[in-house]
């Protein structure tokens, strides 16, 4: 028992401090922001940095020159030459100016402060609200009906200081995370990019996306509840799109959860969608008030405003729709614009739940399969045949029911629902009709997995 007593005071002892030295000067360490856009640039930590929207490690650390190398070897030198201090004003900490040189050449000012505040980001009111509003991007158009990857990664940091720091460090600390890519919500695996950082956790995922596809906030940030939920399409979340590699950093000491939302400091950097990502941290709301403000009375992106204004409405339309089915509001929706279906998941789910209401079905047996050959499969308590002339009509293309059929077989082996059992028969008429290779794939890497 005495062994116990002092074993538990020497973890308590250890976790109380900060064991773990820095390789770069203690008033270095921080996040950096572009002082004319807000952009999230560089994130300077004790055992390795985040710059252009990946990891590096310390090739050698000299005063303020900085020489940076990635997993490939690639090597940049930083140098940060400070002019400036001020106070963030309502943010607690103190901030620098500093002038940025990437060998050798100025790339510009930015602004440097350590995350040591819990209900606002430093790019938050002060640095990066003001450029909302001069943002008149859009989403990119016109869906290509092809499967494609985007690279997500995640810095969760925490101060590496008593018990809880290294709790959260030890214990049940899950691996994936939820996306919602139109197929289906898939539980997509983390790969650890290096397990010997002692401040949190580097993670990297690869995810198959389709349009704009979708992260839940929650479910990146908290690593104790990740999973399916059935609240996540209907609220903003994280945006993805195909080929997009983007940075997320969250200060895990400093986030607090509710089933859809995450609040604290958390940055993103890349791609295109990096300035609506950063708006969703600040315009976020528990789960009894799913935006905190409205972006329609306060300064955001047009992109923002209009994909809350997209969800507000289609969210509505799904409530009349389980309510009133052939309400001529709903019948108005259509025709329909592809791009605007795959803007978002929630336009997605009314218009496939809209089919399943109003299309003709069969019952799926050999028979009606055999008589009605090109019908779309689709789960239930009982399997049933889709009518694709059915989605012709409301004025889809042969691209969208394509999609839609390998979403529908997809749904058999989802990773959030009961497999159901399809037959033979089913599988056959299923892979005699999706003619696309990737499509195929997708649907053949699925089957084997749930028969592993």
């Amino acid at each position: 028992m005495k062994r116990i007593a002092i074993f538990v005071a020497m973890v308590a002892l250890i976790a109380a401090c900060n064991p773990y030295g820095s390789e770069v000067p203690r008033d270095l360490l921080g996040n950096y922001w572009e002082l004319t856009t807000g952009k999230w640039k560089l994130g300077l930590y004790e055992e390795f940095a985040i710059y252009q929207n990946d990891f590096w490690n310390y090739q050698s650390v000299a005063d303020k020159q900085i020489v940076l190398v990635n997993r490939s070897g690639e090597t940049k030198t930083l140098n940060l030459k400070s002019f400036d201090e001020w106070s963030y004003g309502s943010i607690h900490g103190e901030a620098s100016v500093f002038a940025m040189f990437v060998n050798g050449k100025q790339v510009g000012k930015i602004k440097a402060s350590w995350a040591d505040f819990a209900d606002e980001s430093p790019i938050g009111f002060t640095n990066i609200l003001s450029n909302f509003w001069l943002d008149s991007s859009a989403f990119k158009k016109q869906h290509e009906y092809r499967i494609d990857t985007a690279v997500v990664r995640l810095y969760l940091r925490n101060t590496a200081q008593g018990l809880t720091a290294f709790g959260k460090r030890s214990v049940n600390r899950r691996k994936d995370i939820q996306v919602l890519n139109y197929l289906e919500s898939k539980n997509v695996i983390a790969y650890p990019i290096d397990s010997t950082d002692h401040y949190g956790y580097c993670y990297e995922f690869k995810i198959p996306v389709t349009g704009v596809s979708e992260i839940p906030m929650a479910d990146l940030f908290d690593y104790y509840n990740r999973g399916w939920n059935s609240e996540a399409s209907k609220v903003m979340n994280f945006v993805v799109e195909p080929g997009d590699t983007l940075m997320f950093f969250g200060w895990e000491d400093h986030l607090e959860f509710s089933r859809v939302n995450a609040y604290g400091t958390t940055e993103c950097s890349g791609g295109d969608n990096w300035l609506y990502n950063s708006e969703k941290n600040i315009c976020c709301g528990r789960e009894d008030e799913p935006n905190r403000f409205d972006p329609n009375k306060i300064g955001t992106s047009m992109k923002y405003k209009n994909l809350y204004n997209t969800k507000r409405h289609f969210n509505e339309l799904n409530a009349l729709l389980s309510c009133d089915p052939n309400s001529d509001s709903l019948k108005a929706v259509f025709p329909i614009s592809e791009d605007e279906i795959f803007k978002t998941v929630t336009v997605y789910d009314f218009v496939i739940n809209y089919i399943k209401q109003h299309a003709d079905t069969l019952p799926s047996t050999p028979e009606n399969l055999a008589q009605h050959p090109d019908w779309i499969l689709a789960e239930g308590e009982a399997n049933i045949l889709i009518n694709p002339e059915s989605i012709k009509k409301l004025g889809l293309s042969d691209d969208f029911i394509e999609f839609y059929r390998l979403m529908q077989a997809v749904q058999f082996y989802d990773d959030f629902s009961p497999v159901t059992p399809m037959q033979d028969f089913e599988k056959q008429s299923i892979m005699r009709n999706i003619t696309k290779p990737d499509y195929k794939r997708y649907l053949e890497d699925k089957m084997k997995k749930v028969a592993e």
